[in-house]
């Protein structure tokens, strides 16, 4: 996980996963995410493509909810959810 200050008041988190997904490997993450959420103190936003079904069910498992939508510079919809 890493975080991007975006503007003063929006950071985006991002999410690599390079190991096979297991109870193990959420429950560490879920961990991790609670620690970092705890020391940045603020809101922490996702960006999502809603055609990403896969992505969707990750981001609503790690406790995250729809906050907003746009379409990007390409004009593709994009999804922002924030923690």
């Amino acid at each position: 996980m890493f975080l991007e200050q975006a503007t003063r008041d929006h950071t985006f988190i991002h999410c690599l996963v390079h190991v096979p997904w297991t109870k193990g490997v959420f429950g560490r993450l879920t961990q991790d995410l609670g620690s970092l959420r705890d020391l940045h103190g603020g809101p922490i936003y996702a960006l999502h493509p809603p055609e990403d079904r896969k992505h969707f069910k990750f981001l609503n498992r790690m406790g995250f909810k729809y906050a907003a939508s746009y379409k990007d510079k390409k004009g593709r919809p994009m999804e922002i959810y924030s923690i």
